[in-house]
């Protein structure tokens, strides 16, 4: 019977209305198509895009109201690296949404991440195999150099996450804001879900407004709304939060200082996670292990490097 079922899925294919989000009310008129296939060596079923899908796309759309009538939202595979991201606008009330965090060619697998990217390793392991009982696979899981790479990013950006709150006791936004901009920087080498880019940009914007930087917090946070737009669609209250904060107006940290506890202060290189990084950015004072890592972090690093700029 089940093998009766698996095989009807295999032959179903399904048009769902997608379409890139760009404003709070755009309406998904365009067709994305897919279907499910069977993939054995991930353990069964798995969605693959029969036509090729945009960056933003809606994949899928469903109502969490009647889970019975799921289509989608349980096929989709694991990837540590995901190009899809599988939300919902209010938890167990409305709709589960499936957006594309890249374009996706034709033939080419959706997936998204079934425990946060940003974990390391170990504890991505240990979640996968408990909750659903396989062991990934994906290029961030595979023994060697690149894994051994990406974990001494990972871990650089929990170093981070963890120094912002000390910073922001000492008063010292301004570093506070070099730390998260640097995690920033971080989870977009290491490819991690868009989702938690538009985190770290959050709370950069919250460290440059503490900090009085206005024309920085400015930015940050409106990287974080199209962040979030991308991956969570308009109708998610994290977007909505974002949206709100747009033009808002915010009062420095009072007593802000801008003398760092030598306790607190490191150089972590903003594109492999090492300390004890010798460069900075000219601009935005973020730390480099050397030209090289500076030179090729540029791509990512140029996107809100220039918001820190004076008006000449």
């Amino acid at each position: 019977m089940a093998g009766n079922r698996l095989k009807r899925a295999q032959e179903m294919e399904f048009t769902k209305q997608g379409g890139a989000v760009a404003e709070a009310d755009s309406a998904h008129d365009s067709s994305v198509v897919w279907r499910v296939v069977d993939m054995p060596d991930k353990g069964g079923a798995g969605v693959l895009a029969t036509a090729s899908i945009a960056v933003g796309a809606c994949i899928s759309a469903e109502s969490e109201m009647n889970p019975e009538e799921y289509e989608t939202r349980f096929k989709f595979n694991h990837s540590c690296i995901p190009n899809a991201h599988s939300c919902a606008d209010v938890k167990g009330k409305s709709t589960r949404y499936v957006f594309a965090l890249r374009a996706i060619e034709e033939g080419e697998e959706i997936l998204i991440s079934y425990c946060p990217t940003w974990w390391p390793y170990a504890q991505r392991h240990k979640e996968l195999k408990a909750k659903f009982d396989f062991e990934c696979g994906c290029e961030a899981c595979v023994e060697g150099e690149a894994r051994d790479a990406r974990e001494r990013g990972l871990a650089a950006c929990m170093t981070l996450f963890d120094m912002v709150p000390s910073l922001m006791q000492a008063k010292c936004p301004r570093e506070a804001l070099k730390m998260a901009h640097t995690r920033m920087d971080l989870l977009l080498h290491l490819k991690c879900s868009v989702v938690e880019v538009a985190q770290a940009a959050y709370d950069a914007f919250q460290m440059a407004a503490a900090a009085g930087m206005g024309k920085v917090s400015r930015a940050f946070v409106k990287y974080s709304y199209e962040c979030r737009m991308l991956a969570l669609g308009p109708h998610s209250a994290e977007t909505k939060e974002a949206a709100g904060l747009l033009n808002a107006a915010w009062s420095p940290m009072p007593g802000a200082s801008l003398v760092v506890p030598p306790a607190l202060l490191h150089n972590i290189c903003a594109y492999c996670g090492k300390n004890g990084a010798k460069s900075t950015c000219g601009v935005c004072s973020l730390a480099y292990c050397d030209r090289t890592c500076q030179t090729t972090a540029w791509a990512d690093h140029k996107k809100l490097c220039k918001c820190y700029k004076r008006p000449s």
